[in-house]
């Protein structure tokens, strides 16, 4: 067998990232880094990243990050990360540019470097490894450790009228003007894993979109520093930290896009679907229309603002995503994606491809899966399938319940049909 597979029980084949070396790893059995660092490599590579991608890696468990992920790596001072990713990023703004700190080193002695970063709106990723204590150094009390967790330094658990309170870093993170995307994640099991991924993959993005600070926070585990088995470990830390420390994203920004093409194509219903998806998962919503007096044939387009804040206006001069379905939309609307953002365009009817360097351009030809499906009005689900997998502003389920809420009640036989094609549009994107 190749020693890069691993056959699972249900006959699953894990690869290995090709970014991910064959060095023996220094960490503890049962250390959650090692898994963290699998998901940045993955998550780098599936996004073409490799030659652009800069990780800064300070004092701390994961000093030697650079020993296994073959990508670009700078060394920083203890909790000097942000301060360097922040001139690596300005000097290159082309660069994925991320930081991977511990709590010591980010929550404590880099506690200002980290919160003015993100405060500044830099466009850099921080990813910040919570287990509660200075693993490395030998079981110290972190700013994050626990009310009444034993460490080395405060054996007798921590008490807040002696040590204060533990800090909360990615609650701080979120009330920040600066940051974009602010989310905290697990690896303790499958699931977590998956949703961990997705959560990188965000911030990654938000951050080559230029549009501010993502902190992606793990809470982790210490087992040697907590001096329990592996097991027990992931055991202690889904009673004590995630109460304390509660896993999901705190904060998401906004998404603007621009749907465009000829009338008949689905473009409005697209935006309405999309626009509705956002309301049943409880966001700030806009859906803009703007069409011709034709029926069909002429030119159509809608505006789509979909965040977890209020939004100021409907209007926008400048997108982050921009789906075109034809060449005058092309034209039109492809100098007016922000720079690091997305373009997604189908190959039926484009004539002159989009030519911009700065930004990530994907060609979905959904009019040749429609045809496959034998169904020409599933195109624009193809499509809307495609532009989730690239960003995803909503879930399958907030769409699907949509569908509900917008088809009347004699066509949710279509429903299905509906969902398959925003498959097929994902599988399409995936395959890219």
């Amino acid at each position: 067998m190749d020693r890069n597979q691993i056959v699972q029980p249900e006959n699953i084949v894990c690869k290995k990232p090709t970014l991910m070396n064959d060095n023996n790893m220094h960490y503890c059995p049962g250390c959650s880094h090692g898994v963290v660092h699998k998901l940045i490599a993955e998550v780098i590579e599936e996004m073409g990243m490799e030659d652009k991608a800069v990780g800064v890696s300070p004092v701390g468990c994961a000093v030697f990050a650079y020993n296994y992920i073959d990508i670009d790596w700078q060394e920083a001072a203890h909790g000097r990360a942000p301060a360097l990713a922040t001139g690596i990023k300005r000097c290159w703004p082309d660069r994925l540019v991320f930081t991977y700190q511990g709590d010591g080193d980010l929550a404590c002695i880099g506690t200002c470097e980290t919160i003015h970063a993100l405060n500044r709106g830099e466009n850099i990723v921080i990813i910040f490894v919570n287990n509660a204590i200075y693993g490395m150094t030998g079981g110290q009390m972190a700013p994050t450790t626990l009310i009444g967790q034993k460490t080395s330094t405060c054996p007798y658990g921590r008490d807040p009228q002696l040590h204060g309170y533990p800090l909360k870093m990615a609650d701080i993170a979120a009330g920040l003007e600066g940051t974009c995307y602010v989310t905290r994640q697990s690896v303790e099991t499958v699931g977590a894993i998956l949703k961990a991924k997705k959560a990188l993959r965000k911030a990654f993005e938000a951050s080559m979109a230029g549009k501010g600070s993502s902190l992606v926070e793990f809470v982790s585990t210490c087992n040697s520093g907590w001096k329990l088995t592996p097991a027990k470990a992931n055991e202690w830390m889904k009673e004590n930290m995630f109460p304390f420390y509660p896993k999901g994203d705190l904060k998401d920004t906004t998404n603007e896009i621009i749907i465009s093409g000829f009338g008949g194509q689905g473009v409005l219903s697209m935006g309405k679907i999309l626009a509705y998806s956002g309301l049943m998962e409880d966001k700030e919503v806009t859906w803009m229309p703007a069409y011709g007096p034709e029926q069909r044939g002429g030119t159509a387009n809608v505006t789509v603002i979909v965040s977890d804040e209020r939004i100021s206006s409907p209007i926008l001069s400048n997108y982050d995503i921009a789906v075109v379905l034809n060449q005058p939309s092309l034209e039109k609307f492809e100098p007016k994606i922000k720079p690091g953002g997305i373009l997604i365009y189908d190959g039926f009817g484009i004539i002159n491809k989009p030519t911009r360097k700065d930004i990530t351009i994907y060609e979905i030809n959904a009019m040749d899966k429609a045809a496959e499906m034998k169904n020409g009005k599933v195109f624009n689900m193809i499509v809307l399938g495609g532009l989730l997998k690239v960003a995803p502003v909503v879930s399958d389920k907030g769409v699907e319940k949509a569908l509900k809420k917008t088809l009347p009640e004699r066509h949710h036989d279509l429903i299905p049909l509906n969902m398959e094609a925003l498959k097929e549009g994902a599988k399409i994107i995936e395959q890219i």
